[in-house]
C-alpha cells in the first residue's frame, strides 16, 4: 500500500467564531485519509465538519474533537477528489456554520497524489451492472461462433465427397486364401 504524506501550513479565515482551519492529507491506496482542524474564538461543546463530495455521493458529517487551545480536529477518508467543507459549531445556543471551503483551499494539493485511473470509480452496483451487460456480449459472441464452427464443420464433411459418389468399401484380400492350382 503507497502512503503519500503531505503536510499543509496554510491556514483559511471562516469567519463568525471561526478563527482558521487547515486540511492535510496521506494518500491511502485509492482514497486520502483527511485530518481536518478548526480553531475558534468562542466554546462550543461540538463541532461537526459537513463533507460534500462530487458525484452522487451522499454528504458525510464527521464529528470533530476537542483538542488544545480552542481548537478540534478529526479524521476522515475520501476518494481523491475536492470537496466542499462546512464547520458547525455546536453549543447552547444552537449552531453556527462557517463559510463553505474547499478541501484545497484548505490547503490540499490534489496534483501530488497519483490516481490510478483518470476517471472517478463508478459504484459497485453500476460496475456490477456493467460487467453482467459485458459478460452477457461475450457469451452471446461465443454461442455464435460455437454455431458457425458447427456449421462449417458439417459442410466440410458433407460436401467432401462429389454429391451422388457412394463410397464402397473393398474386402480386405489378404485374409482370403489363394486357389491351389
Amino acid at each position: 500500500m503507497q502512503m503519500l504524506p503531505f503536510a499543509v501550513l496554510l491556514l483559511i479565515p471562516l469567519g463568525g467564531p471561526f478563527v482558521d482551519a487547515s486540511a492535510t492529507a496521506v494518500q491511502i491506496g485509492d482514497e486520502i485519509e483527511v485530518e481536518l482542524v478548526v480553531s475558534v474564538d468562542r466554546g462550543g461543546t461540538a463541532m461537526v465538519a459537513h463533507i460534500v463530495v462530487g458525484g452522487d455521493q451522499p454528504q458525510r458529517s464527521v464529528s470533530l474533537n476537542v483538542r488544545a487551545g480552542g481548537a478540534f480536529g478529526g479524521f476522515v477518508v475520501l476518494p481523491i477528489q475536492d470537496a466542499v467543507v462546512v464547520f458547525e459549531l455546536l453549543g447552547t445556543g444552537g449552531g453556527t456554520l462557517s463559510t463553505p471551503t474547499t478541501l484545497s483551499e484548505l490547503g490540499i494539493d490534489f496534483s501530488t497524489f497519483a490516481r490510478t485511473s483518470p476517471f472517478t470509480m463508478p459504484r459497485a452496483e453500476e460496475r456490477t451492472e456493467r460487467l453482467d451487460a459485458d459478460a452477457r456480449r461475450w457469451l452471446w459472441l461465443a454461442i455464435g461462433f460455437g454455431a458457425a464452427a458447427l456449421s462449417a464443420l458439417a459442410f466440410w464433411v458433407r460436401w467432401e465427397k462429389e454429391p451422388g459418389e457412394v463410397e464402397v468399401e473393398e474386402p480386405d484380400r489378404a485374409d482370403e486364401e489363394e486357389p491351389g492350382y
